[in-house]
């Protein structure tokens, strides 16, 4: 791994605005990169991920962004948000994130959907073997980009809310109990856990995260959404739009349904029931879980091509 020494020509107008962070765009020689700058809390939480990724031998972990640079920003930089005073620098170039990928193709096909929908989530289950739970799952956590044999490359990043569940030498749990955290996430895809901070996040829960992304994926809608014709998801009035999805979501764990274009509602109820037979013992984490989630997909026949590295010809739809 090359650790950069300097932070280098950063554009003044950065590329992301948000509470824990601000990430700009910065230029050495011919390559741009991605320089984040963040709290000293969330920068912390990040590099825990990048550390232990750093002390397991080998390159057993593709699907997490590689770490190219990261420390106290210079005293000459002007961040944005003055408690922004760390930075981890990352590749960037042809980079773009997976919701703005899927939104900038249209006529993206089916083959290519579920691609992003199979790599999103062995990124996922990556992240959790090295022991971390995301705890802030979504599209925009997940980057897409070319490589230069011109295959599509999938990431996870983004581990400011990340938070250690298990040693990745020994498996067993770094804390046996912690309380959940009500609230952290983002409230599109948040799994219900973290919405009522009834238990600390586990990576079923997670994969409750990336289940709601497969909507985004497959039926480019979400249950709560406004036009959603089902009285059973919908109450008469919410006090705010939070309220109106955790109550969906609550909806969706209690009944077990849900409901998305009819294409696929037979693989969404599998996807999401085998979510919520898990839930019941969140602790335990199994690669038949992830195993159960990806057999339902291929008895769909939704995986027409062979293994992860399957060459598409992505040229006229990669748009990146």
């Amino acid at each position: 791994m090359a650790m950069f020494a300097s932070i280098g020509d950063v554009c003044d107008r950065p590329i992301h605005y948000g509470r824990r962070s601000t990430v700009y765009i910065s230029k050495q020689e011919s390559e741009c990169f991605a320089l984040k700058a963040s709290s000293e809390y969330a920068w912390k939480r990040e590099m825990e991920v990048y550390r232990t990724l750093q002390s397991v031998p080998g390159n057993k972990f593709t699907r997490i962004q590689e770490l190219l640079g990261s420390g106290e920003l210079p005293v000459f930089f002007k961040s944005h948000n003055t408690l922004h005073k760390f930075y981890i620098m990352t590749r960037y170039n042809n980079l773009r994130d997976v919701k703005t990928w899927l939104t900038n193709i249209p006529g993206l096909s089916e083959a290519m959907r579920f691609k992003a929908a199979r790599e999103t989530l062995l990124a996922l289950k990556e992240l959790h073997q090295l022991g971390f739970v995301s705890r802030d799952v979504k599209l925009e956590n997940f980057g897409v980009h070319i490589t230069k044999d011109h295959r599509l490359k999938f990431y996870i990043y983004d581990f400011e809310l990340s938070q250690k569940y298990k040693d990745v030498e020994t498996g067993k749990p770094t804390v046996q109990k912690i309380r959940g955290s009500k609230g952290d996430g983002t409230t599109e895809s948040a799994p219900l856990v973290q919405m009522t901070g009834s238990r600390r996040t586990f990576p079923v829960d997670d994969v409750e995260g990336w289940f709601y992304c497969l909507y985004h994926i497959l039926c480019d809608s979400i249950p709560w959404d406004i036009g959603w014709p089902q009285p059973e998801f919908r109450e008469s009035t919410y006090a705010t739009a939070v309220s109106g999805i955790r109550y969906t979501k609550q909806q969706m764990h209690k009944t077990g349904r849900i409901y998305c274009a009819k294409k696929y509602d037979c693989l969404m109820s599998a996807v999401f029931n085998v979510i919520l037979k898990w839930s019941k013992t969140p602790e335990v984490v199994e690669a038949r879980f992830y195993d159960e989630v990806f057999c339902f997909m291929r008895f769909m026949g939704i995986f027409k091509f062979k293994g992860p590295n399957f060459h598409f010809g992505i040229s006229a739809q990669v748009g990146v």
